[in-house]
């Protein structure tokens, strides 16, 4: 009788630490995003890529400097989905 107790004892103990070890197994470090790097597509390492960029925006500023109507829908488009004020003014005043 006495043994069946201590086995008891033993099995219960042994549950227990069995138990304790189940979570620390998972709160292991989560893994981490492994990408392959950058994307490049053809031409964006071409002189004349940035040279288009440059002239395109550009062309941009002079539309949004020359034509109030475009203007006015940038400003909307860019600022119209800010809620805090402070903010709503600079992203205002970044056009004029």
């Amino acid at each position: 009788m006495q043994t069946r107790s201590i086995l008891r004892l033993i099995l219960a103990a042994a549950s227990v630490v069995w138990m304790a070890a189940i979570p620390m197994a998972f709160a292991q470090s989560p893994p981490q995003l492994v990408t392959n790097g950058p994307q490049v597509s053809p031409g964006d390492s071409d002189v004349r890529s940035g040279q288009r960029n440059v002239a395109d925006s550009e062309r941009y500023e002079q539309t949004l400097h020359a034509n109030a109507a475009f203007r006015q829908q940038r400003m909307q488009k860019e600022c119209g989905s800010i809620d805090d004020h402070s903010l709503h003014e600079q992203c205002i005043a970044s056009f004029r």
